[in-house]
């Protein structure tokens, strides 16, 4: 699997992609630079352990390449342990090595992760980590749900999943299929030292313990990830309308539309044409937030989805002023709608077979 080009991380709806890419990089932890000095010991880690990640069974990938990482990422952890139900999760974090060795002491007479931070499940590094269709359900066949039921048996808010390859972050107050994932080895051998912040600041112990007065990395995320979405909600209506005056405008001054502003005919139909296109960019943005459609489908995102789009355009817009749009150009247009036939049509009537990806006809 490959990790998208533009963001150096997947999130499934456990952030806000704005705070992320935006509010994040004003936060302490992104001004100081002990991320490099980590890049470079996991690096040492992957070039050792390369050739032989595929071969390895679970076990031994825990040994030579997950605890060599879960160390320099300063965690101390134990494996291992039984839950209330009897099932036993790969890691237990702490949040020293006192806490560790207390949770041995008095694991008969209370939960043993009852002071542990997060919880930790890995897999070997061919295997997915989400199972659809008939194995959707089966904790043993299901990596995402398998760890999901491990936070709901055990006290931690948070998990940990990998195959090595992918790193994922799921948290209990949300909900089971909403995550954080990176792909680390394509961090590594594209020597994304910058873009491995977004691995190193939000999978180390640091993450998830207090520093200087301030709540944990992961929960001061997480909350300016809810006041984002609480404030974009409260403003969604003034911002509607500023779209609708945005797009109302192009239509205008676009000459080959040939437009008069003064004729009542050509004033309904710009705001009957705006009103369609805001409908449907909604639409996709909702259908893409909700995972009906899958943007963990490398085909999909990258080819044709709308959150595609938007990060080149934020790309592009934040960027040198020439390589910015021009207003000669129209291929945002024509790609908006190659994706609004896709929907339309659906998949199969372009070619596409069920095995590359798979969206129904909405008519």
């Amino acid at each position: 699997m490959t990790q998208r080009l533009l963001l150096p991380f997947q999130n499934n709806n456990l952030f806000s992609n704005y705070f992320l890419t935006n509010q994040l990089l004003q936060s302490p932890e992104w001004s100081d630079s002990e991320y490099r000095d980590a890049f470079q010991q996991i690096n040492e880690v992957f070039q050792r352990e390369k050739n032989l990640l595929r071969t390895y069974n679970e076990k031994q990938l825990e040994d030579h390449f997950f605890k060599p990482i879960f160390t320099i990422l300063g965690h101390n952890f134990e494996v291992t342990e039984r839950t209330r139900s009897q099932e036993f999760p790969d890691f237990a974090f702490f949040p020293d090595e006192n806490a560790r060795r207390n949770a041995h002491q008095f694991k008969n007479t209370r939960s043993f992760y009852a002071n542990s931070i997060a919880i930790g499940e890995v897999k070997q590094i061919s295997v997915d980590l989400d199972r659809f269709g008939r194995d959707e359900y089966n904790r043993s066949r299901n990596p995402s749900l398998q760890l999901w039921m491990y936070l709901i048996d055990t006290e931690p808010k948070w998990g940990i999943l990998s195959n090595g390859r992918l790193w994922r972050l799921y948290c209990k107050e949300k909900r089971r299929d909403d995550y954080y994932e990176i792909d680390l080895i394509s961090l590594i051998e594209s020597n994304n030292i910058e873009g491995f912040r977004y691995f190193y600041y939000f999978f180390k112990k640091g993450a998830l313990l207090p520093s200087d007065a301030r709540e944990p990395f992961l929960e001061r995320v997480l909350r300016g990830s809810a006041d984002y979405a609480k404030e974009i909600g409260e403003d969604l209506k003034d911002n509607v309308y500023k779209a609708m005056k945005k797009v109302a405008e192009g239509f205008i001054e676009w000459r080959g539309n040939q437009l008069d502003i003064h004729n009542p005919e050509s004033v309904e139909l710009v705001h009957k044409n705006t009103m369609l296109l805001l409908y449907r960019i909604l639409f996709l943005l909702y259908a893409e937030g909700k995972r009906l459609l899958d943007l963990n489908n490398l085909l999909y995102r990258e080819n044709y989805s709308l959150q595609k789009l938007k990060n080149e355009i934020r790309l592009k817009n934040e960027g040198p002023v020439h390589q910015r749009y021009q207003s000669i150009n129209t291929s945002l247009y024509t790609r908006l709608g190659d994706l609004f036939r896709l929907i339309n049509q659906g998949s199969e009537s372009f070619g596409i077979t069920r095995s590359d990806f798979y969206v129904p006809a909405a008519c």
